[in-house]
């Protein structure tokens, strides 16, 4: 590490690193005073660099400080943790907690043990010295308690890079890119392979947009502090300002789309350009403006001069048997030997290896000792391989970037034959299959599932993720001196942990890992059965892509929407939409993630904070239900209830069919009521004061109230005498003749069905 950019990053991880030796006990070596140079006097001066060691303390969640109508009514911090994981194991989930830490015994004794051994070398390593400060640093504040060490040391680490060319600049640069055709490039595939090829091309995407980053990283001469952000085809990258930055990020630009048009028929597009931004937009509000004009005005300008040519070629998909074969028009169809019908055929063959990856090597070497790579992107500046291994150890001579994938052992960063590994973070769970190497096949976990075999698919991201950047942190950025390009850092961090980090601990380990808090909070725990029989798909900044059992899916979905709420401290303002769906393992695989992509649109629709399920959208709140005084309201308990009753399945098909008779007749009766009242409503002669306006407004209670009771009551009495009589099913009476559960008929029905009914007797006598 040479350049001046370089040494001014090493520079400030050293001193941060040696901070947190110190704060441990460990004796400082005077050797290690690590002098400021100019730039990174100014970055430390700008950002509030703290000189006390008793400055390190509680770390405040930066959710709490997110406002977009709403206004967070309690105080949350995180325990003072070190990010750890097993060998095969992911890092516990950390919640928020309403007492402050006093007690860092424990932190401090973990970061003597990883830091009483360093070398000289090692203090030399800004990869080792990286992990050192986000493994201990990311639940502590220095300063600032709003503010994690780890993303005020990162961003001294990169302003200070930044400048470290012309250190009396007051202008630097913010990178942005978006890689535009991701959900045609990955969900427009044949069924044969399917899964496998799915999770191919996502993994594929994330080196596409590390390999991105690298352009970008060795083009500028910046060390990978200078990374704002990576990952599900968007960066922000913090570069020196001039004409020289932007040139070399048009020439990156320039590069990929060209070999985007030539592997992938314009499929996929870069938009990549830089915003100027003055030293003080960092610690004030300017900084979201400025982020929100490159992200809403500069990229979006791009995509829609570049991409709208190519897109109407990618709707229509057609089915074909050739897994190698991408879904497109017919026209678009890939000829058979072509560039891209191998680059089809590699991911294909991708998807069979993926499972267990824990380093991924990166070369621009022609030759490495003879190894197969499993992907070359033949870029117009040079050939660039990838290579994997399931083993931390493996090197790949003539590499020159090593990833451990969600690897945090220190000891694994010291030492390697050929460059210091970096962290990647990857959402990757999936269970291994017992019928054939790898993950589990689409019908491995369709035969799973219980009750009917069938598989689900699930889609879910955050709501107004763009306005949460944008504006969210805006009456936080008001005040002087703000901070503002660390504590985005850190909103956008805690956002990828969810992600990329902890969904993996909550598939492999839900006991350990679901809402185990000292927050007093209701919720709803469905069964406390395990539910991995999942493979994600994508799993990357603020979404997700999940297939796997049906049940596990469904379950899987408020599993994720109660953790992420409580992981954000039930901040109003941020919450979850989905979709789910349900289809054999036959069905085509484009459809199911289209279905499902249509159920989480239909979720945003129903003012987002909801889920697509069952072809009905409710909000989660009533999914989840509670328990009044007089009775059970909403799907999941009067599930769980029904379920305890243990109902025979030709007692469960009778009762189910009559709770969606009743169902569909209040939907017709209701719809009818809809349009008569919109026809009233458009009629010139009728004002909003018309009786019968004000009769029909009222109506749809009534309607759910009288008709649903003698409905109820019928069905209720064609069940056994013995369940009927039975101690546990009187709650189960009060709540199903309650008009407020008369609007989860259908879903309750349908779910209870579900899981009731056998695949290899769909008629049972």
């Amino acid at each position: 590490m040479s350049s001046v950019s370089q040494r001014s990053s090493l520079g400030i991880l050293q001193q941060a690193a040696r901070t947190l030796a110190v704060w441990s006990g460990l004796t400082a070596d005077a050797s290690l005073d690590v002098p400021d140079n100019e730039a990174m006097q100014r970055a430390k001066n700008l950002l509030c660099w703290p000189g006390e060691l008793g400055k390190i303390g509680a770390l405040r969640s930066i959710f709490d400080f997110v406002s977009l109508e709403n206004c967070q009514d309690k105080v949350y911090y995180w325990e003072s943790i070190a990010i750890e994981s097993g060998e095969d194991d992911y890092p516990k989930i950390p919640y928020p907690q309403l007492t402050k830490p006093t007690d860092f015994s424990q932190l401090k004794a973990k970061i003597r043990t990883d830091l009483e051994t360093f070398s000289e070398s090692d203090w030399e390593n800004a990869s080792l010295l990286s992990l050192v400060v986000e493994k201990f640093g990311s639940y502590i504040s220095w300063g600032d308690e709003k503010i994690a060490f780890v993303d005020l040391v990162r961003s001294t680490a990169a302003v200070s890079a930044a400048l470290a060319s012309d250190p009396n600049s007051n202008d630097l640069t913010l990178v942005g890119g978006d890689l535009s055709g991701i959900q045609d490039f990955i969900y427009t595939i044949p069924s044969g392979g399917a899964l496998k090829s799915l999770r191919a091309r996502s993994f594929f995407l994330e080196l596409v947009t590390e390999e991105i980053v690298q352009q970008l990283l060795q083009a500028l001469d910046l060390p990978r502090t200078n990374i704002i952000y990576a990952g599900g085809g968007n960066l922000y990258i913090l570069a020196p300002s001039g004409e020289e930055t932007q040139a070399k990020v048009n020439e990156v630009r320039s590069q990929f789309n060209v070999w985007f048009a030539d592997k992938f028929q314009a499929r996929l597009f870069l938009a990549l350009d830089g915003k100027t931004l003055s030293l003080e937009d960092l610690t004030s509000d300017s900084f979201s403006a400025n982020w929100s004009d490159l992200t809403g005005k500069q990229l979006a300008k791009q995509k829609s001069r570049k991409f709208s040519e190519q897109i109407v070629s990618l709707l229509d998909p057609y089915e074909s048997d050739d897994p190698y074969q991408p879904y497109g028009s017919e026209e678009d169809e890939v000829e058979e030997g072509s560039e891209e019908y191998k680059t089809y055929r590699t991911l294909y063959q991708l998807g069979r290896q993926l499972f267990g990856v824990r380093v991924i090597m990166r070369s621009t070497e022609a030759s490495t000792s003879g190894k197969k790579s499993i992907l070359t992107f033949d870029l117009p500046d040079g050939k660039v391989s990838y290579y994997i291994s399931k083993h931390w150890q493996t090197q790949i001579r003539g590499s020159d970037t090593v990833f451990l994938v969600n690897d945090w052992t220190v000891r694994h960063y010291k030492h390697h034959h050929s460059r210091y590994p970096t962290l990647m973070l990857l959402g990757k769970y999936g269970k291994r299959g017992a019928w054939e190497m790898g993950f589990m096949s689409s019908r491995e976990m369709a035969a799973k599932a219980q009750g009917i075999d069938r598989l689900g698919y699930l889609r879910m991201d955050v709501d107004n993720l763009g306005k949460i950047f944008a504006s969210g942190l805006q009456n936080e950025f008001k005040k002087e001196n703000s901070q503002a390009l660390p504590k985005i850092a850190g909103l956008s961090r805690s956002m990828s942990y969810f992600f990329k980090v902890y969904l993996n601990s909550l598939a492999k380990d839900r006991a350990s890992n679901f809402l185990e808090t000292s927050v007093t909070q209701e919720h709803e725990y469905l069964s406390d059965r395990d539910r991995d029989n999942l493979l994600f798909i994508y799993a990357g900044g603020d979404d997700l892509f999940v297939s796997g059992s049906w049940d596990d899916v469904v379950e899987f979905s408020f599993d994720v929407y109660q953790s992420f709420r409580n992981y954000t401290g039930y901040n109003q303002d941020i919450t979850l939409s989905a979709g789910v769906s349900i289809a054999s393992a036959k069905f085509p695989l484009y459809q199911c993630a289209y279905e499902s992509g249509e159920a989480e649109k239909a979720a945003k629709n129903n003012k987002r904070d909801s889920l697509g399920l069952f072809g009905e959208v409710l909000k989660w709140s009533e999914w989840l239900g509670e328990h009044q005084e007089d009775a059970i309201v909403g799907v999941i308990p009067l599930v769980e209830q029904l379920q305890n009753q243990q109902l025979s399945v030709k007692v469960s098909r009778n009762f189910v069919r009559n709770l969606l008779l009743t169902a569909k007749l209040q939907e017709r009766m209701i719809e009818e009521r809809d349009r008569r009242l919109r026809d009233l409503e458009k009629s010139a002669n009728s004002a909003k004061t018309d009786p019968t306006i004000e009769r029909l407004e009222r109506e749809k209670d009534d309607i759910r109230y009288h008709l649903h009771l003698p409905k109820i009551a019928y069905t209720i009495a064609r069940l056994p005498q013995a369940i009927r009589q039975s101690d546990t099913f009187t709650p189960i009476r009060q709540s199903l003749l309650s008009y407020k559960n008369a609007p989860y008929f259908k879903a309750i029905a349908t779910w209870i069905e579900l899981l009731t009914r056998s695949s290899h007797n769909d008629n049972p006598s």
